[in-house]
């Protein structure tokens, strides 16, 4: 159920980015519409990689994807970059951008914990049942 409501709120932040890219007489720059293309098959792949962690309860794994979205959230910054923003609108639309896909990867990574958290309870209940 935990997991699931991550997913939940992952949609609900997807939900968010796609309105925005798709909102009436606004357009995003050619640069941000790539990264957003890269970040869209990033982020599937880790939730994917997440959700299979989970079921497996591979806790290496999940604490192995906990360093890539460490890594990934370093780079998200650059989205919101104000530099090359030339108006309001679309300097807000990057930050919102940003925080999304930031909150995101908090959701992916609370998932990769709850799998870390229920294999060592399993391997507790295991080590329990031996004695």
């Amino acid at each position: 159920m935990q997991a699931s409501s991550n997913l939940e709120r992952i949609a609900d932040h997807a939900h968010r980015i796609a309105h925005i890219a798709s909102q009436n007489g606004f357009r995003l720059p050619e640069e941000l519409k790539e990264e957003l293309s890269r970040m869209d098959s990033l982020l599937c792949s880790l939730i994917e990689d997440s959700v299979n962690y989970l079921v497996q309860t591979n806790s290496g794994k999940a604490n192995e994807l906990i360093d890539r979205i460490r890594e990934v959230k370093s780079r998200i910054g650059g989205l919101s970059n104000s530099s090359q923003s030339r108006d309001g609108s679309e300097l807000l639309a990057r930050l919102v951008l940003a925080g999304s896909m930031e909150r995101m990867l908090d959701y992916i990574m609370n998932i990769s914990e709850l799998t870390i958290n229920l294999s060592h309870a399993m391997n507790s209940n295991e080590r329990a049942a031996q004695l």
